[in-house]
């Protein structure tokens, strides 16, 4: 009953939450509209747990289901060895059997792969983790949460960008809230949730301090979710910084060439990044691509993955800037058209 029961309450809860809260008043989107999608994405999060339960046998598969059930083996701990919970949750490191054992039966818990940069497995985990405490072992419970959580994010997204869109808020709404892919894997419990939270309230922020640049609160407000992003998923606020320096400079300095400063904001960012290692051990990105590039080619063939799409290596400089037109088309523009075999491959595509 409770896997049931649990789940029906939060989604009454978040529909009146839309229905009523002045934060989801968003202009020329009927309220009803804004609901609809939101009871969309608690549609989509089931058909995700269908998917990763039914169609793959094997549940080791799913990102979500691992995160959750480490969550549960770590939330447990709350009430057989709080000091072992405390450990987990704070990333300190004990010799205890109890704590041995524990981290013994995650599975998700740490990828081996990180680099010298933060662990987003564990981040997500623990998210999990606190949210047990109110789920009541439920994933769908774990799943509306999450789903809402990155809601409210495209609903922050959508107050940042409106004033460019006068006219055709539809067009934004869509962008913000409808693209198949983007629904899907923000439905659930995965990384992609807290991500757009966090992200979206960055983005309205700052769009804030442009029109006024003494609201302290929005200050604040940038800085951590700044901060959780660099321990959520690292590589995106990291990719997003020079446009984010662009932007705040352009905003400043109205009076440069905007083709200029953009060209000497990334050409800058560029030689930083390529010096990084000298200040952190995660700092060589040239490396990290270069590893991480390798290690998804491992996965892809130890799993038999029919989905691969190969990318030129990116070890050295001179093959990052020979091969970044070729990357950016694959980033933005793979699988064509013709390359798509199935229905839901011509969607998620999107």
């Amino acid at each position: 009953m409770t896997g049931t029961i649990v789940p029906l309450l939060y989604t009454i809860l978040f529909v009146v939450a839309v229905h009523w809260s002045r934060f989801f008043y968003l202009e020329k989107i009927p309220r009803k509209f804004l609901t609809g999608t939101f009871l969309l994405k608690v549609f989509v999060g089931f058909i995700f747990y269908l998917v990763y339960t039914r169609y793959y046998v094997d549940q080791s598969v799913s990102d979500a289901l691992r995160y959750f059930n480490d969550a549960q083996v770590i939330y447990h701990e709350w009430s057989q060895h709080r000091d072992v919970f405390w450990a987990l949750m704070f990333g300190h490191e004990m010799n205890s059997a109890e704590y041995v054992h524990v981290v013994d039966q995650l599975h998700a818990w740490s990828s081996g792969y990180t680099y010298g940069l933060s662990d987003d497995c564990s981040t997500i985990i623990r998210i999990n983790v606190i949210l047990s405490f109110v789920t009541f072992g439920s994933f769908h419970a774990h799943a509306i949460i999450l789903s809402f959580f990155s809601f409210v994010g495209f609903v922050a997204l959508y107050k940042a960008f409106v004033r460019f869109f006068s006219g055709k808020e539809w067009w934004l709404f869509i962008i913000c809230f409808l693209l198949p892919s983007v629904v899907f894997w923000s439905s659930s419990v995965l990384k992609e949730s807290p991500l757009f939270l966090f992200l979206g309230f960055m983005l309205w922020h700052i769009m804030i301090l442009i029109s006024d640049r003494r609201k302290w609160k929005s200050w604040l407000m940038v800085m951590v979710c700044f901060a959780l992003l660099f321990y959520l998923k690292m590589y995106v606020i990291v990719s997003m910084l020079p446009a984010l320096i662009f932007l705040m400079i352009a905003v400043v300095f109205r009076k440069l060439k905007l083709i200029y400063l953009f060209i000497i904001v990334h050409v800058l960012c560029f030689i930083v990044a390529q010096n990084a290692h000298h200040f952190f051990s995660g700092g060589d990105f040239l490396y990290v691509l270069h590893k991480r590039q390798t290690d998804f080619y491992n996965v892809a063939f130890l799993t038999k993955a029919g989905s691969v799409i190969d990318i030129p290596p990116i070890g050295t400089t001179s093959q990052f800037l020979l091969h970044y037109p070729q990357a950016f088309f694959l980033t933005y523009f793979r699988p064509l058209p013709f390359e798509v075999n199935s229905l839901p491959g011509f969607f998620f595509r999107i």
